[in-house]
Parts: structure tokens; sequence; C-alpha cells
């Protein structure tokens, strides 16, 4: 093959006329986005890891107030023995 040859075989395949070498069920391109269907998948995701998270959370807050609390009782039992 002449060097003419093979710069119009390149130009050809890189234009996107040559479509041979593709796959035919490669139809998706960037510009499609997300199926409503996906969208639902993520949201419904979320939400369930949402629900398992918020018990564990309140969990740890009442936890949080318990110490505090026995924290400030202690203070006060500092203090009135001082």
């Amino acid at each position: 093959m002449t060097a003419f040859r093979l710069k119009y075989d390149f130009q050809r395949i890189h234009n996107g006329r040559d479509r041979s070498s593709r796959k035919r069920n490669d139809t998706r391109t960037v510009e499609d986005g997300f199926t409503v269907v996906e969208l639902l998948v993520v949201v419904t995701t979320i939400a369930v890891l949402a629900s398992i998270l918020l018990p564990a959370l309140s969990k740890t807050k009442a936890t949080t107030k318990r110490v505090s609390c026995t924290s400030n009782l202690r203070q006060v039992g500092l203090a009135i023995r001082m």
C-alpha cells in the first residue's frame, strides 16, 4: 500500500465512515444520560441506606446525651464536695 492509501484508510475509519469494526449493539452515547429505571434504582438504594443508618444515628445521639448528663452530674458533685 502506498502512503496515500494508508492515510485515506485512517481518515475514513477516524471519521466514522467505516463502521465495520464497531459493534452494532454499541449505540449508546454520552448524551443519552440516565434512564428513569436507573434513577429509580439509585433513589431506592439511597432510601434503604438511610433507613438503615437513621436508627444507629439516633442511638448514638441518645448515648451522647447520657454521657454529657453524667459528666455534668459528676462536675456538680465535685463542686459540692469543695
